[in-house]
C-alpha cells in the first residue's frame, strides 16, 4: 500500500495502550499521518469501528513472525507493545521478549520504519539485585536493549503506570468487592506505598502521540506514563466520596494473591515501588499544556461498581 502521508503502526490496536493511542493520533494528528492498526482479528467489532474511523486494519501476530513484514510495509514509524497476559502464551515467562524481538526484527527488516515507540518497563532483575524475578517487567526491558542497540533507528519508551482499569481487570491487587451486605477491599499492597495511576484508555495517547511529532526530541528517552500517585486506601477513600459506599479495607498476605507473577508484582510495589525509585514529575513536565485525568474521572466514567465475591 502506499500513502502520501507517514505511515505509523501500532499494535495492541484494539487493546488499551495501542487503542488510546490510535484515539489521540486520530483526535490531534488525523491529517499528518495514515494510520495502520494492527490486530490477530482484524474482523472484531473493535477493529471494525477503527476502520470505520479511516483507519487501515491489517492482520498480525507478534508471535507469528511471518505475519509482521505486511503491517510494517512502508511505515515510517511504529508504537510496539507485547501482552505477558496473551492467553495464547500460557503465562511462559519470556513472551514479552519473544514477542517484541520479533516485532523490532520485523520493523527493522522493513527498511522503512525510521521511529520506533516501545511500551517498556524496568529490569527488576537489576533494581532488586537478583532477589525478586518479575518477568513482564524484565523482558520488556530486554526488549528496549535491544532497540537501542539497533543502528541509525530513533527511538522512545513508555512505561505505563498502574491503571486504573485493574480494579477492573485484575481484582487481586485490591478492589472493593461484594461480600454478602458489605464492600470488602483485601489487597496485599501495603497501606504507605504510592503507586503512580493512569486512565490507560484516556490518558496513554496523550504520552505517546506527542513522540511522533517530534522525534528528535523525545529520541532515547524514557517516559513514565502516570498522572498521580495513590495509596491503596487514598483509592478507597475517593471510591467511598464517588459512590457514597463504606468500604472495609482488609489486609492480606501476598501468599493469597492467585498467579505467581501477581504475587512477584506486589513485591515489587511493597519492597522497591513501581517505577523502583523513579518520579513522575519529569515525565509530566514534558507535557506541560496536557489535560490528563485522575481515578477520580476514571470512576466517574466508568460509573465503576463492586464485583461480586466469587466466594458469595
Amino acid at each position: 500500500m502506499t500513502s502520501h502521508q507517514p505511515i505509523i503502526v501500532v499494535f495492541g490496536a484494539t487493546g488499551y495502550q495501542g487503542g488510546s493511542v490510535i484515539n489521540r493520533l486520530l483526535t490531534t494528528q488525523r491529517n499528518e499521518y495514515h494510520l495502520r492498526a494492527v490486530t490477530r482479528n482484524p474482523q472484531s467489532s473493535a477493529a471494525r469501528k477503527l476502520a470505520e474511523k479511516g483507519v487501515e486494519v491489517v492482520y498480525g501476530d507478534a508471535n507469528q513472525p511471518e505475519s509482521l513484514s505486511a503491517a510494517f510495509d512502508g511505515a515510517w514509524g511504529a508504537f510496539l507493545v507485547t501482552n505477558f497476559w496473551d492467553p495464547n502464551q500460557g503465562l511462559d515467562p519470556e513472551t514479552d521478549f519473544v514477542q517484541g524481538k520479533n516485532l523490532v526484527d520485523a520493523a527493522v527488516k522493513s527498511g522503512t520504519v525510521k521511529f520506533v515507540v516501545w511500551s517498556s518497563l524496568h529490569d527488576i532483575d537489576k533494581a532488586s539485585g537478583d532477589t525478586l524475578s518479575v518477568p513482564h517487567y524484565t523482558n520488556k526491558y530486554r526488549v528496549e536493549e535491544y532497540i537501542r542497540a539497533q543502528p541509525g533507528l530513533q527511538t522512545a519508551f513508555v512505561y505505563a503506570g498502574f491503571y486504573a482499569q485493574n480494579w477492573v481487570n485484575f481484582p487481586p491487587f485490591g478492589v472493593p468487592t461484594l461480600k454478602e451486605d458489605k464492600v470488602v477491599l483485601e489487597t496485599a499492597v501495603r497501606a504507605d506505598v504510592a503507586l503512580p495511576l493512569i486512565d490507560i484508555e484516556e490518558d496513554f495517547g496523550k504520552f505517546v502521540a506527542p513522540l511522533f511529532a517530534d522525534p528528535a526530541r523525545f529520541n532515547g528517552l524514557d517516559i513514565l506514563a502516570a498522572t498521580e500517585y495513590l495509596t491503596v486506601p487514598q483509592m478507597v477513600h475517593i471510591y467511598e466520596r464517588v459512590s457514597g459506599t463504606k468500604v472495609h479495607l482488609e489486609r492480606i498476605d501476598v501468599s493469597a494473591v492467585p498467579v505467581p507473577e501477581l504475587q512477584a508484582t506486589i513485591n515489587l510495589f511493597n519492597r522497591y515501588g513501581y517505577y523502583v525509585g523513579e518520579l513522575i514529575e519529569p515525565s509530566l513536565a514534558r507535557y506541560p499544556n496536557e489535560a490528563f485525568g485522575s481515578f477520580e474521572s476514571w470512576l466517574r466514567r466508568v460509573d465503576f461498581k463492586p464485583h461480586q465475591s466469587q466466594s458469595a
